[in-house]
């Protein structure tokens, strides 16, 4: 899809009050509860939420208690929150106008945005279209590069090979392709990611030390085989999911991701957040707020002759970040974002800034973003601007009128076994 009509993707439902728009939740935990606190504080029409087995199969106060307040007759009940069929039937029941996925299951799906949709039910989220051009990793790496944003050196002709070819095929080209890239970046460790992976899944890093050794290509092998395992590639012959895309994996990198926010003509950014303290599974530990204003705050406060350095270090930083601002808000642009997105980054130690992913959806670390942002001095809640431009409203400011002041950070908590995986919970 061209980029010149990505911009004209908006949506075709015409405006209707967001205090009584009939909204069905299909999400739990904290952002379920988010949204209902949104409802409640405004003064909205209670929604319909969905719970699964998961949760009901249990005491509902103790696995369920974001439902606590609401009329049963606003709860429903399903297997799986990812049973389409099943919520379209729900929403049609109950004459639903809009369908908030929160940050996951169907967020980021472009075939149940656009069932939604043709449903005449409104995706509170990114457009089908929009969803589909950065979705997946692959699709978004090469909207950015037609944009002209720097991309990590990679090759991604193993996904449209895989459409083709056999599973031996597919391996031995992996094998060719990412001997090929390391003699190409001598040094540098290659990365094999699958396109529909996140949140550190769908990965595999091979050493660079490794691809020089006798046993490269069954080192290469092993951990393809171990990618499609975890994203559940299915284990036919023919299986057009089974490319991975070859990166560069860059060493010791910041990670840094923009926070963007459209109505599907007018794209915002309320700054960034760092999350480069990750653990070995590229999770996030610690999500700090970055936003220009604090680091020139930093800066001002320092002696210009004493701490040269550190002044200069710090101007490259800002300098910086206000460039990949820039360049998340082309993207917005470019899929004519309608709802929240974030657009990440990979810096190098030369300060140089790489595309790396979009997440079309709201994420969990959003808060550290509200902790610091402000429009025109008031506080903003990015849940709620989500229900809102789904209803038809139209953004009532603009980036001038957006502030940043102080600090915010996450700290996530995490059960680990002793061998470093997560523990999946359970008993």
């Amino acid at each position: 899809m061209s980029v010149d009509r990505l911009s004209a993707s908006v949506s075709s439902f015409a405006p209707l009050p967001v205090e009584t728009m009939r909204t069905l939740l299909v999400c739990r935990g904290p952002i379920a509860f988010e949204a209902l606190e949104v409802y409640q504080r405004r003064q909205w029409q209670l929604p319909h939420v969905i719970i699964s087995s998961k949760e009901w199969i249990a005491e509902l106060q103790r696995t369920a208690p974001w439902i606590a307040n609401l009329p049963a007759n606003h709860v429903h009940y399903i297997q799986e929150y990812n049973d389409v069929d099943a919520v379209l039937d729900i929403a049609e029941a109950n004459h639903i106008d809009a369908i908030y996925p929160g940050y996951g299951f169907l967020a980021e799906s472009a075939d149940f945005a656009g069932r939604v949709e043709a449903a005449g039910i409104r995706f509170i989220g990114p457009t089908p279209e929009a969803l589909r051009a950065v979705g997946d990793k692959d699709a978004a790496i090469a909207l950015a590069k037609q944009l002209g944003i720097p991309t990590i050196p990679g090759n991604d002709a193993l996904i449209s090979y895989a459409q083709t070819h056999r599973q031996l095929d597919i391996e031995a080209e992996t094998v060719r392709l990412t001997l090929a890239m390391a003699r190409e970046y001598p040094g540098y460790p290659i990365r094999l990611k699958h396109p529909a992976g996140g949140g550190g899944k769908g990965q595999r890093v091979l050493p660079a030390e490794e691809m020089q050794e006798p046993g490269a290509q069954e080192a290469i092998v092993e951990a393809l085989t171990k990618l499609w395992a975890e994203i559940g590639v299915s284990a036919a012959e023919l299986d057009a999911r089974k490319g991975v895309l070859l990166e560069l994996n860059i060493p010791r990198p910041l990670h840094w991701e923009v926070q963007i926010f459209g109505d599907g003509e007018t794209v915002v950014h309320f700054a960034a957040r760092d999350c480069s303290f990750q653990n070995h599974g590229y999770q996030k530990f610690i999500e700090l707020a970055l936003h220009p204003s604090a680091i020139e705050s930093e800066i001002q406060a320092l002696d210009t002759s004493a701490d040269a350095v550190r002044i200069e270090h710090l101007s490259h930083r800002k300098a910086t970040l206000e460039r990949i601002c820039e360049d998340a808000l082309r993207l917005g642009q470019a899929i004519g974002l309608r709802g929240a997105s974030t657009v990440e980054f990979l810096i190098d130690e030369q300060r140089q800034a790489y595309f790396l992913e979009v997440n079309p959806r709201i994420q969990v670390e959003h808060a550290v973003t509200e902790g610091v942002a402000r429009v025109r001095g008031e506080s903003i809640s990015l849940v709620e601007l989500q229900h809102r431009v789904a209803a038809g409203e139209k953004l009532n400011f603009r980036q001038p009128d957006i502030t940043c002041e102080g600090d915010a950070i996450e700290v996530r908590l995490n059960a680990w076994h002793e061998d470093l995986n997560p523990v999946l919970g359970g008993g």
